[in-house]
Parts: structure tokens; C-alpha cells; sequence
């Protein structure tokens, strides 16, 4: 008889159980995520990021530095494997000194980089402001 009560309790509670549980929104979930950055208040006084760090390529570890501004632009200085590589952007346009490519001057990026230097160039994350950016989220 105790069986057959806790069978019925367990088989209720699993029926109210999706009707308590109620998913988050994507806002909800952007809010939180931006909030546990320190708050669009707090990054929207930021004009300007300066990023150090270690990076390994080709199994060497080596120092990077990345500059990236509110308004888009970006540059970085970092090293894959033996090779230092340069890379600037204003938001629109870009150049690249990417010994890989055996050419040792700046050269402009292709409209297919332009795509990945926007991204590199994100300041703080694609969700804060994202509806003024013209993203959408589902």
C-alpha cells in the first residue's frame, strides 16, 4: 500500500513538474550573461580594450597584444609559431603582415577576411547592444 501512495506521488509530481519548470527567454539569458560581465552600464562607459596575453601555434607559446575600440577598429601583434603577424581594421577595411602568405609587407584583406577581422574586432561580446546592431537572437 505505501508503494502503490509513493508510485501515485512520484507519477503526480512528475506530471506538475513542466508546468512549474519554465524555460528562460533568450533576453533573459543575454540579461544574465551580460550582467555577469559587469553590466551594459559599466561596458558602455568603456571606449577602448587592451588585451595581453599567451597564445600557442604550432606548439610554441608566445605573447599577443589586441587593441579593439568601441567604434570597431582593431589591431593585434601576435606570433604563429616563429612568424610575427600584424593585423589592423577601422570597421570596414583592413591590412594584414602575415609572413605565412610570403609576402612581407602590409596588404590589404580580401572581402572574405573582412568577415573574421569584424569578428576579432568585437569589442565585448556580439550580445551587448545587439538589436542596435542589427542581430537577432533565437
Amino acid at each position: 500500500m505505501k508503494l502503490k501512495k509513493l508510485q501515485v506521488f512520484f507519477l503526480f509530481f512528475l506530471f506538475l513538474t513542466p508546468g512549474i519548470l519554465v524555460a528562460q527567454t533568450a533576453e533573459e539569458i543575454i540579461a544574465k550573461h551580460i550582467e555577469a560581465h559587469g553590466g551594459a552600464e559599466k561596458w558602455d562607459k568603456v571606449e577602448a580594450l587592451k588585451i595581453t596575453g599567451r597564445f600557442t601555434a604550432f606548439s610554441l607559446e608566445k605573447n599577443f597584444t589586441s587593441y579593439k575600440t568601441k567604434c570597431g577598429a582593431y589591431y593585434s601583434d601576435l606570433f604563429l609559431g616563429e612568424k610575427h603577424v600584424f593585423e589592423g581594421f577601422n570597421g570596414k577595411c583592413g591590412w594584414t603582415i602575415d609572413p605565412w602568405q610570403e609576402i612581407e609587407y602590409a596588404r590589404n584583406i580580401n572581402s572574405s577576411e573582412t568577415n573574421v577581422f569584424k569578428q576579432k574586432a568585437e569589442f565585448f561580446t556580439p550580445f551587448l547592444n545587439y538589436k542596435k546592431k542589427g542581430h537577432q537572437v533565437e
